[in-house]
């Protein structure tokens, strides 16, 4: 793990900035991806399109949220190993709502599209 091994990501901080990084990166390759890089508005594209590209959206948060769970947990069961003291709030409370905004999108376009 690098936080084992760099001398500059050897603190909680410098994890904890990393992390936040690859998170912001995250949320800004799912903003292009469900407006195709800033070229259409998600009211604008086809029902289903907008539907498939939030599920792609949550579902990579969630998978992100279980391997870092994961790497916890295994490191957790490691003795002799760095443990995780990293602020997961501050790791994934960006992404986390970021995906609540898109559930509400997918209600929303969801029961517009109902009413129509």
């Amino acid at each position: 793990m690098i936080n084992s091994i760099s001398m500059y990501y050897n603190t909680s901080e410098h994890m904890t900035s990393l992390f936040i990084k690859i998170t912001n990166q995250m949320v800004k390759s799912c903003k292009s991806y469900l407006t195709n890089n800033g070229m259409d508005r998600v009211w604008d594209l086809p029902l289903q399109d907008t539907l498939t590209r939030i599920n792609v959206c949550t579902d990579l948060f969630e998978h992100y949220k279980e391997a870092f769970y994961d790497v916890k947990h295994k490191i957790e069961a490691t003795p002799g190993e760095r443990q995780f003291s990293f602020s997961e709030m501050y790791i994934f409370g960006k992404f986390d709502a970021f995906c609540k905004r898109l559930i509400k999108v997918r209600i929303y376009t969801m029961s517009t599209h109902v009413i129509i």
